[in-house]
């Protein structure tokens, strides 16, 4: 129900849908140029009662506007409860609050800060290996621990080497080498929705061109 009082508190140009030269005299010139007067009047006449927007534009605005009003709403609404929830706070529970908020700004900032170090250290591994690969492949191996995030890069180095070495092996049998090991031609996307993290990095490591920097 809302949604159409929103649609409505905001009209629609009506005169869209308004018949023009409605209540007006029939033009009475007479001559030649008459029949080409009338062919432009009727074409004047089909553009203007043209809708410049179909009923699908039109509910596809609809929906959007009454989307980021209610997106609002909500925003003024949890607003607003919280700020009767601290009204509602004895002084030590405000103090609680803006220390538990304050900490969990630090963490952000803390593991932000981890996983920014993280990937320097995946990156400088990776490139003494001569291994240049995207952003996204670096915050795919990296995580906030850091034994975790050597063992996976180390993992991949020996994927990616290992792939590198069949690929050779294979030119020399005069063999083209294949993305992957069915031979179909594989996405990147593909390949980062792979679960098995041992599996995801074989095939990064074998479609490696995929990952790297342009």
């Amino acid at each position: 129900m809302k949604k159409f009082i929103f649609a409505l508190a905001k009209p629609f140009d009506l005169q869209l849908f308004a018949e023009d030269g409605a209540g007006e005299e029939p033009n009475q010139s007479s001559g030649g140029d008459n029949t080409d007067s009338q062919d432009n009047g009727t074409n004047q006449d089909d553009q203007k009662n043209s809708p410049k927007y179909t009923e699908d534009d039109l509910d596809r605005i609809i929906n959007r506007k009454f989307a980021e009003w209610n997106k609002k709403k909500e925003k003024e609404q949890r607003d607003r409860d919280e700020a009767q929830r601290l009204q509602n706070m004895t002084d030590e529970e405000k103090r609680k609050h803006q220390f538990e908020t304050m900490q969990r700004e630090l963490d952000t900032l803390k593991n932000e800060k981890v996983m920014n170090e993280m990937a320097k250290t995946a990156r400088g591994i990776l490139t003494s290996k001569h291994i240049n690969v995207s952003d996204e492949l670096i915050n795919n191996l990296i995580s906030d621990d850091a034994e975790t995030t050597k063992k996976s890069v180390d993992s991949f180095v020996s994927a990616f080497e290992k792939a590198v070495q069949d690929a050779v092996t294979e030119r020399l049998k005069g063999k083209p080498p294949v993305a992957g090991s069915t031979g179909k031609k594989i996405t990147k996307e593909e390949i980062m929705k792979i679960k098995n993290p041992r599996e995801r990095q074989k095939m990064i490591a074998e479609n490696i061109d995929l990952f790297q920097n342009n």
